[in-house]
């Protein structure tokens, strides 16, 4: 065993008990990475315990709780809630649960760190159905309130107004590391330019000219490809450090054509389209 490692998950749950207020939706202490240095996602690298404290695993249980399996990512807003992409809601007779504080989903030592929660209720944006991929948005309600630690703390969200084209955000998951690939058994992250959309629409006319990319899209990646969020990366960030060094939650993973193939970026939720509806939902519960 590595006991560095363990003495190092000690510390976190020593200095657990974070009280971070609340007020119509703004995290006074969010987007705080008190553990980062100075994901699978393809041609990502492993992220450091604890980098990505609002990072969230989502899983899925089927026929009454008989399989679980790794279904999705997603993000931590506030104590009671969790958005992800509307695509990872439960299927007949199932039900979600997130672990909150993972890293290695086959190390050893993550019990010690990691807090589970059964999702109580399931918010699906109104206006998402399977067969579109647009407003691939769901909140996650849990059953109790999550204690914040150092490797447990909730983004920020964005200005309703806010424009992130021509910056470099991170995207994070334990997805696949290519197309049809296996999955990460460490939390990856990736860091990718983000573009305007008339520019990823460009991009997509030479190879899937069918696509339309709608103002509540953001898009970010390469044009030559190479690096991408993947299948299972779904519902996790595509987040923007901001200049007062907060991270703020630009994007929610959604969908794309394959990963990381040129002239085809990834295609997110963009959150600032969707923040009215987010915090009518977790200010009116």
């Amino acid at each position: 065993m590595n006991w560095t490692r363990v003495l190092s998950i000690s510390c976190l749950l020593l200095a657990s008990g974070f009280k971070i207020r609340t007020v119509d939706g703004k995290n006074s202490g969010c987007g705080l990475r008190p553990l980062s240095r100075t994901g699978r996602i393809v041609n990502g690298e492993e992220a450091a315990l604890g980098a990505w404290p609002w990072q969230v695993l989502v899983r899925g249980t089927t026929l009454f709780g008989l399989f679980t399996k790794q279904t999705c990512g997603g993000v931590l807003l506030n104590e009671r809630y969790v958005i992800t992409a509307a695509h990872c809601q439960p299927r007949l007779l199932g039900s979600l649960s997130v672990v909150l504080g993972e890293w290695d989903l086959l190390g050893d030592l993550e019990p010690l760190s990691s807090v589970k929660r059964n999702v109580k209720r399931v918010v699906v944006h109104p206006h998402f159905v399977f067969w579109r991929p647009g407003n691939d948005v769901a909140l996650l309600e849990l059953d109790r309130p999550v204690k914040f630690a150092l490797h447990i703390l909730p983004i920020c969200l964005p200005d309703t107004d806010e424009d992130f084209a021509g910056q470099v955000g991170s995207v994070t998951g334990w997805g696949a590391t290519s197309f049809g690939g296996s999955y990460a058994r460490k939390l990856n992250e990736v860091r990718l330019p983000i573009l305007r959309n008339d520019e990823c629409q460009s991009w997509y006319r030479q190879v899937w000219p069918f696509k339309k990319i709608a103002p509540e899209y953001i898009c970010a990646g390469f044009k030559s490809g190479g690096k991408d969020a993947c299948a299972g990366d779904s519902g996790g960030p595509l987040s923007v450090r901001r200049a007062d060094g907060r991270w703020v939650l630009v994007g929610i993973i959604s969908h794309g054509i394959k990963c990381a193939y040129p002239n085809l970026p990834g295609i997110y939720m963009r959150v600032s389209h969707y923040k009215p509806w987010i915090l009518e939902v977790i200010n009116n519960k």
